[in-house]
């Protein structure tokens, strides 16, 4: 009687595995997309979304420097979902907060 059960546990583990990575590489693909449109057609962002004050005064390129930022981190995060790298940088940013080390 057991193993079946275990043999179906074993199935359902397998294809949601599957089906999480599928998702990952799905939603990294859209974000990697989205941060690589930003940095091609920055100029179009610019007319959608407007300036961007705060960019304007401290950054050197202004809106345009800052979209262009935003899509090249954009696109870093989209490449750590695929690769499931993404927990690291999140640890290492917000671990001091937490008290992890």
């Amino acid at each position: 009687m057991s193993q079946p059960l275990l043999k179906d546990y074993a199935v359902n583990y397998i294809m949601y595995s599957r089906i999480h990575m599928i998702a990952r590489i799905i939603i990294g693909v859209i974000i990697l997309a989205v941060g690589a449109l930003m940095v091609i057609k920055t100029e179009s962002f610019l007319k959608i979304f407007g300036r961007i004050q705060w960019a304007e005064v401290k950054l050197g390129g202004g809106s345009r420097l800052f979209y262009k930022l935003l899509g090249i981190v954009g696109i870093l995060i989209g490449f750590l979902v695929i690769t499931n790298m993404w927990q690291m940088p999140i640890i290492w940013i917000f671990g001091p907060l937490f008290g992890q080390r």
